[in-house]
């Protein structure tokens, strides 16, 4: 079963390494999370594809649920990291002199942000 287990327990450890990165480097700590959320929602897929169906939980199926659940972990953190980064610095959300804007007023105050969205 080292062709299971070392995997996802290596997949789990590579979605920590998002805790060292800056909180401001926002695109590394998110392609990070989500590539290693994707990645342990397709070894689940062909593990499952590779054993037989039987009619109760496998230990396999609860490991990789507990995998999933702490790479989903490290993007919450963010989330929350984000939020508190926003609270306690205020100036976060000033406008900034390189992009002109602030990334939240660009991103999700702009009037044509939703209608961009939804409108094809």
């Amino acid at each position: 079963m080292s062709h299971c287990y070392l995997p996802s327990i290596m997949c789990v450890t590579t979605s920590w390494f998002g805790f060292w990165i800056k909180l401001e480097i926002a695109p590394a700590r998110v392609t990070l999370g989500i590539a290693t959320f994707f990645t342990m929602s397709q070894m689940s897929q062909t593990f499952a594809a590779g054993l037989p169906k039987l009619s109760y939980v496998k230990l396999i199926d609860i490991w990789m649920i507990a995998c999933k659940v702490f790479v989903f972990g490290t993007l919450f953190e963010y989330c929350v990291a984000q939020v508190r980064q926003c609270r306690v610095h205020p100036r976060f959300l000033e406008i900034s002199p390189k992009l002109g804007v602030s990334f939240l007023h660009q991103f999700f105050f702009h009037p044509n942000f939703f209608r961009s969205i939804f409108v094809s």
